[in-house]
């Protein structure tokens, strides 16, 4: 796995978080070594870790699993630019509409699309967030939103 344009995170808190604004959480990439690893212990699919089975596949290829995608957006967002102190998940949806191929470079974002303070919990919040994963062409490769609880202040 390879990062560009990524720095350690600092904190934020609710009243940091803009609202609509979108984070660049770098550029990544996937090498079928490190695909077909992760694959072979979590999701065993030929088109996972073989490359001959996956070329026979309906993907035409070899392709990340799922929870490998998942993973990857997770540590870019966790080290991006605009990390709050997370209490909880409270939720989340997500969509992978498109593969991702080894050695394919792909952009990840991240965006608050809602905050509101906790009407029940002192101190904390509740932040709706929007991470994307685009391959160079721009299809989206993943489409996750998910719900959180974080500390409002320090």
């Amino acid at each position: 796995m390879s990062e560009s344009k990524l720095v350690l995170p600092g904190r934020v808190y609710y009243d940091d978080l803009e609202v609509g604004k979108v984070h660049d959480c770098g550029v990544w990439e996937l090498n079928p070594e490190d695909m077909k690893a992760f694959a072979r212990q979590w999701d065993p699919q030929p088109f996972h870790t073989d490359e001959a089975a996956a070329q026979e596949s309906i993907y035409g290829g070899l392709t990340a699993a799922s929870m490998h995608i998942l993973s990857l957006m997770s540590i870019a967002v966790f080290q991006g630019p605009a990390q709050p102190v997370i209490v909880g998940a409270l939720g989340a949806s997500y969509k992978i509409p498109n593969p991702m191929r080894a050695g394919e470079k792909v952009t990840i974002t991240h965006c608050c699309t809602s905050k509101r303070l906790s009407k029940s919990r002192e101190n904390m919040a509740i932040v709706v967030n929007n991470n994307v994963m685009t391959n160079q062409p721009g299809d989206v490769i993943l489409d996750f939103t998910c719900t959180v609880m974080i500390q409002a202040y320090p």
